[in-house]
């Protein structure tokens, strides 16, 4: 199929381009040009396909000149018109090793929503750096909580958290003056040193106790007997956006360890029996039980 991509004058010359699709297998052998006419009598040229492209996905452009020579050159289907790969479009993730805890400057409810406004001045401090800076409509991971970058003002970014997510996280209880967790989606090339964190809060939990022990916080979490049977002992589990370790385990709670750095770094170790957290399971654990559950094979046989 032959379509017609543009005009424009070339020294002088009027020049005239186009594209079109081979959907079927190569008829000519690889190494060998071969010129056909169109239905609308113009010189189309075909040859030898890329190295590592199939035949029928790639796309080839001719141009003609008023001097009768012809030009072509061919890319893979779905690549720019730069020659560059189309870039992979994948939900964002996390690691769960919070960047830093930024200061909430506002917090508006609305008609079944929330806008909460942050102050993300403190990520130009971390290893990651302030480079890139944050854009209009990038994901970041909020006390755990995949959100949007809503609007933008330095580094003062808005987020706009839906009825949904004000119903399975504490962000409805966030107000003026706390601090709230942040962390940037990974970027290829990113080290992984926590755990697969989609941004995705199954549901709040309950803290317990917490004991302060020599070198060491102990966490205990009411999580409930359905989140504690899909949690492994030794296992990872996020809380409040924090990739934790579970210590020990319990019917429905369980116990994760803070180091001195983890206390430094958020603001686990200023929770009290009763306050409310942000639980997601460990991302993989869940497909993994998922499968074994399809197949009736016991978590433990």
């Amino acid at each position: 199929m032959l379509s017609c991509r543009k005009f424009s004058k070339s020294r002088g010359k009027r020049l005239r381009t186009w594209t079109f699709t081979d959907r079927t297998p190569a008829r000519t052998p690889l190494g060998q040009a071969a010129a056909r006419r169109t239905p609308c009598g113009r010189l189309s040229v075909a040859g030898r396909r890329p190295a590592g492209v199939v035949s029928g996905a790639w796309h080839e452009t001719a141009s003609v000149n008023s001097g009768g020579r012809a030009s072509r050159r061919a890319r893979p289907f779905g690549w720019s018109r730069q020659g560059g790969p189309p870039q992979p479009r994948v939900p964002p993730l996390f690691t769960g090793l919070v960047e830093c805890s930024c200061p909430v400057l506002a917090a508006e409810d609305r008609q079944g929503a929330r806008r909460l406004v942050l102050d993300l001045s403190a990520l130009a401090a971390t290893p990651r750096g302030g480079t890139p800076p944050v854009r209009l409509g990038d994901s970041v991971a909020v006390q755990g909580c995949c959100l949007t970058v809503a609007a933008l003002a330095g580094a003062r970014a808005s987020f706009d958290v839906v009825s949904e997510t004000l119903a399975r996280t504490n962000l409805s209880g966030l107000l003026p003056g706390e601090r709230a967790h942040v962390e940037r989606s990974l970027r290829l090339g990113d080290p992984l040193d926590g755990h697969f964190v989609s941004g995705h809060v199954e549901r709040t939990g309950r803290v317990a106790q917490l004991v302060v022990l020599p070198g060491e916080t102990r966490l205990t979490v009411e999580c409930g007997r359905d989140f504690a049977a899909r949690t492994l002992a030794q296992g990872s589990v996020a809380v409040d956006g924090v990739s934790l370790t579970v210590a020990e385990l319990a019917a429905d709670r369980f116990t994760v360890a803070l180091v001195p750095h983890t206390l430094e770094l958020t603001t686990l170790g200023e929770r009290r029996p009763g306050d409310a957290v942000n639980l997601e399971p460990d991302l993989l654990g869940q497909w993994v039980l998922r499968a074994l559950a399809a197949r009736g094979i016991p978590r433990d046989g």
